[in-house]
């Protein structure tokens, strides 16, 4: 069987099974109270309830401390090795690997310093009319990442270096496209449109992507060509690729997502709402490419293109408890039976209510919707999340 595993829901497992073990939320900074041996015969009594005597899979969304441990301690969790999913995800280091490749990336130079990133926009960017882009070296959802206007904004640039600095660049999307990685060979999933905000932060999909097809193609071309470098090396499971597409036509490289992200199970929903009964889940491919097995598909089906998917986060600010999720990565089939919407199940405590065990609250929910085209999941999407803000209002007032 397979678990959908995130840092609170090891901590709840824990928790509900009586262990006494101070895991914080997604702050884990493994100070156990009782030894690693320990924890794990607290995590397996728990998973005997509901194993029922099937070897238990964890399905991990991305490389975390939390899953290194487990590997450690003997447990199976789907996915490539924390180390190459490290080495892929340093956004530095892609952004080399898509340039070696011959693949469009933006004009940058890195800085090792504050002092040398304030040089940088002083005298590399003096002709850059946008701004600068400068990120981090890790981060997700557009933290760690900040488009500068001014050289003030360098100083407040909550972060350590070193850091990649790149000309701002006017676009019209930001397709995200992804890939699934088997021992031999690689599976391209499609591409959707991400939901940035405010320039830099990440708030959801919608598929299919709306570019036009010459940048579709050569887009999956440099994600093949990116991705058959990390298969080689032994990277295997779920990634994806970040692009630019700029207003004057260019396709850019902006990053690597070396693990399942958000942006993962709005594609996964749309080809498994149309596979065809004879053939593997993508859930199953992903276990055979996890075990080193063949998984021996041709390439893979296409998605229902008169179908239109979206998934959009809602950001509750630390005031909700998330009673039930959905994440329709983890389901066999489409997760609706016909169309419309459906989000997380949100009960909203009183204002400034932590969990019990988290250092920090959750602050998001997530919204899926289902339509015939991109206008009708937009309205279906902001009808949800009006809805959402309603009871939330209700609660703080």
């Amino acid at each position: 069987m397979s678990l959908p595993l995130s840092e609170g829901c090891l901590h709840r497992l824990v928790v509900e099974s009586g262990g006494d073990c101070p895991l914080r939320g997604e702050k884990i900074d493994f100070k156990w109270k009782d030894s690693a041996e320990s924890f794990k015969r607290e995590v397996s009594r728990k998973l005997e309830d509901i194993r029922d005597g099937r070897k238990i899979v964890f399905n991990s969304y991305s490389t975390t401390p939390t899953i290194e441990k487990l590997r450690e301690l003997g447990f199976f969790v789907l996915g490539a090795d924390g180390n190459l999913a490290r080495k892929y995800s340093n956004k530095i280091f892609s952004y080399n690997l898509a340039r070696e490749l011959g693949i469009g990336v933006p004009y940058g130079v890195v800085a090792n310093s504050f002092e040398e990133a304030m040089d940088n926009f002083r005298n590399v960017f003096s002709n850059s009319e946008d701004g600068v882009f400068m990120t981090a070296v890790r981060g997700a959802g557009g933290r760690s990442a900040k488009h500068l206007r001014n050289l003030e904004e360098i100083s407040d640039f909550e972060a350590s270096p070193p850091f990649l600095m790149t000309a701002w660049e006017r676009k019209i999307a930001s397709p995200n496209s992804q890939v699934l990685i088997s021992r031999d060979r690689v599976y391209y999933l499609g591409l959707s449109d991400q939901i940035i905000v405010r320039d830099v932060n990440y708030f959801g999909n919608i598929f299919p992507s709306r570019i036009d097809s010459r940048s579709k193609e050569e887009i999956r071309k440099a994600s093949i060509k990116l991705a058959e470098v990390m298969r080689k090396e032994g990277y295997v499971g779920f990634c994806g690729f970040d692009w630019i597409v700029t207003e004057d036509g260019r396709v850019l490289f902006s990053e690597i997502n070396a693990r399942k992200n958000r942006s993962t199970s709005i594609l996964v929903a749309s080809l498994e709402a149309n596979r065809p009964s004879n053939r593997l889940s993508i859930s199953e491919m992903e276990l055979y490419a996890s075990l080193g097995m063949e998984i021996g598909e041709e390439d893979l089906w296409e998605p229902d293109k008169n179908i239109c998917w979206a998934m959009r986060i809602f950001k509750t600010y630390g005031r909700a408890k998330i009673t039930k999720d959905i994440d329709p990565i983890y389901d066999d089939r489409s997760i609706f039976d016909g169309r419309g919407a459906r989000s997380s199940v949100l009960n909203f405590p009183e204002r400034g209510t932590f969990l019990p065990g988290f250092d920090v609250p959750h602050d998001l929910a997530r919204i899926i919707a289902v339509g015939s085209d991109y206008e009708e999941v937009e309205r279906l999407v902001e009808a949800e999340r009006e809805r959402i803000r309603e009871s939330y209002m209700k609660i703080r007032h």
